[in-house]
């Protein structure tokens, strides 16, 4: 079934699997549901994407993460259902940051390489698994 929501994943019978609070995904993550008022009766908390992805594909409870965690399991896909996040959504944003006037040419390179980057190998592979969240990236 392809219908969810919120409210049907608290009920649903399974736990969530989630970051670990002390880890950084962890605490945007509880964030993200304390902002949003989501609240899910039993947790398992994990501290690296390999392990949630395993235990979410042995159908030991559900979670929701970055297409880029899929990517680091592609391996496990086959055994995944993937779906589209309900609002409210989560998103983040990523900078390439360093100081003023030091390594200008450096970071140069390093921002073509990595826009290039995710441009042609990040953004299509996500797109195979994940079609909707074509409108969703914002490079460069």
């Amino acid at each position: 079934d392809q219908t969810w929501s919120w409210q049907r994943l608290a009920t649903c019978g399974l736990p969530l699997v989630r970051y670990w609070s002390e880890t950084g995904a962890g605490e945007i993550n509880d964030t993200f549901m304390r902002v949003h008022g989501l609240t899910f009766p039993d947790r398992i908390s994990v501290d690296t994407n390999a392990l949630m992805v395993k235990l979410i594909s042995e159908g030991i409870g559900w979670g929701f993460s970055r297409p880029t965690t899929i990517l680091q399991n592609l391996h496990m896909l086959p055994k995944l259902i993937v779906r589209p996040m309900q609002p409210p959504l989560f998103s983040r944003e990523v900078f390439l940051i360093g100081r003023e006037q030091e390594f200008l040419i450096e970071s140069g390179i390093i921002y073509d390489v990595s826009t290039r980057y995710v441009e042609r190998q990040l953004i299509p592979q996500i797109l195979d698994f994940a079609p909707w969240v074509k409108d969703g990236f914002k490079v460069g």
